[in-house]
């Protein structure tokens, strides 16, 4: 049984930070290093658009550093610990209540993600109240309602990167039997949310809300083709510019699954593999002839890489 350590939190000396922990729960022995990565990679990527997002409304742009801490024995926790770049780096010695309160916010922020994410699944709600003089919004589904402030929700509407990243990081976690829930804690150990196994699935579907979005408020369209198999033409990990054939089309792809970079040891290719993947098409709209026409191709999840069928006899 995976036994849950409370830890002390443990600040630089002097030096304001947060800590985040998250905790893997189940029958574990050992954690596959692919999935540990993907995790802490996809984690710190939603961590940093959120420091972004809140950065627009500051006068100067928030430099901040995110530092993980090393795993105690017999634990497989991460501990993101989060703080001031400028401190941290002895560029200032200046810092205040603000500083912490905005870190706590970055948390916060964090927490209403996954927490929207997990309530909606990767379906529309059924009504959006706005509440609290417009400062936070009330989400309604078969099941009850949350309350979320206005912020998050707009993040996670509005973020690509956020929503990619929710994505990947589940679909990883999906495809380990062992681990039966993901869980975050605070620096004071209170646990700020738990996502089941049984929920892996809905955290790692595509966000329609967010896709709406992005159709409704401006000329690029996105499609989504789900999962669709492509053959390898020509591989290009410089430029992440991949040469696949796609329904018959030569086409130029670009791979943003971060899962799949950190597993590349894991994978082999021979002319004419071929991937299954999720692809996901960038069409601008062209003014001159009224139509959508496809400008990029985006394979958003790799699933499975195969040697190429072998070729039957004619005679």
């Amino acid at each position: 049984m995976y036994i849950l350590h409370k830890k002390k939190s443990m600040s630089f000396a002097g030096k304001p930070n947060k800590e985040l922990r998250v905790e893997f729960e189940g029958q574990i022995q050992m954690v596959d290093v692919n999935t540990l990565m993907s995790c802490l990679l996809n984690t710190s990527t939603i961590i940093e658009e959120i420091n972004k997002e809140l950065a627009k409304d500051l006068s100067n742009e928030s430099k901040l550093q995110i530092q993980i801490k090393p795993f105690e024995k017999g634990s497989f926790d991460i501990i993101f610990c989060l703080a001031d770049a400028q401190i941290m780096n002895g560029i200032s010695k200046m810092f205040s209540a603000d500083t912490l309160g905005y870190l706590s916010n970055i948390i916060t922020i964090l927490t209403g993600l996954f927490q929207v994410k997990q309530f909606i699944g990767g379906v529309e709600p059924e009504q959006l109240k706005s509440i609290d003089k417009g400062e936070n919004i009330e989400i309604v589904n078969s099941t009850g309602s949350i309350h979320v402030d206005k912020r998050t929700y707009n993040i996670y509407i509005q973020n690509s990167t956020v929503n990619d990243s929710l994505n990947n990081c589940f679909n990883s976690l999906g495809d380990i039997p062992n681990i039966d829930s993901y869980n975050l804690y605070d620096e004071n150990n209170n646990k700020l949310i738990e996502i089941k196994r049984d929920e892996f699935k809905a955290m790692s579907e595509k966000n329609k809300q967010h896709e709406q979005y992005l159709n409704i408020n401006s000329t690029t369209k996105i499609v989504d083709k789900g999962e669709v198999k492509l053959t390898v033409i020509k591989l290009d990990f410089e430029k992440n510019k991949w040469s696949f054939y796609y329904e018959g089309n030569r086409i130029n792809a670009k791979i943003t699954d971060k899962n799949f970079f950190v597993n590349i040891n894991n994978y082999s290719f021979k002319k004419a593999s071929i991937i299954t993947a999720y692809l996901t098409i960038i069409q601008n709209y062209n003014n001159d002839y009224g139509v959508y026409e496809n400008k990029e191709y985006l394979l958003t999840q790799i699933r499975n890489i195969d040697d190429p069928p072998i070729q039957k006899s004619l005679f």
